[in-house]
């Protein structure tokens, strides 16, 4: 078990990690997501680039995906990824990388 494809240049800034929150991670038919929400403190408007891996207990990654989320100035705006794969029950949301797009 495990994914077939990952990304391997996962943009990721660690300065932007602290403007993006991964809040949930649970099972969807087929598949899982994650949720969360970034945040924008400057007076520009941003666009994040947000990968989660979905991985198992041991830390294989058994799916992924990735986003953009346009957050205007000053204001907070959610994300959300979903992947489809066969569910194991101990599957973990795992916030990968953000980087500016």
């Amino acid at each position: 078990m495990g994914a077939t494809t990952v990304p391997s240049d996962v943009p990721n800034d660690a300065k932007l990690r602290d403007f993006v929150s991964l809040d949930t991670c649970e099972a969807i038919d087929n598949g899982w997501s994650a949720a969360g929400t970034a945040m924008n403190e400057t007076k520009d408007d941003a666009t994040y680039d947000v990968t989660v891996f979905f991985t198992v207990s041991s830390g294989t990654v058994v799916g992924s995906g990735q986003t953009k989320v346009d957050v205007p100035a000053g204001e907070t705006a959610s994300w959300e990824i979903e992947d489809t794969f066969t569910t194991p029950i101990t599957t973990s949301c795992v916030l990968r990388g953000v980087g500016a797009a």
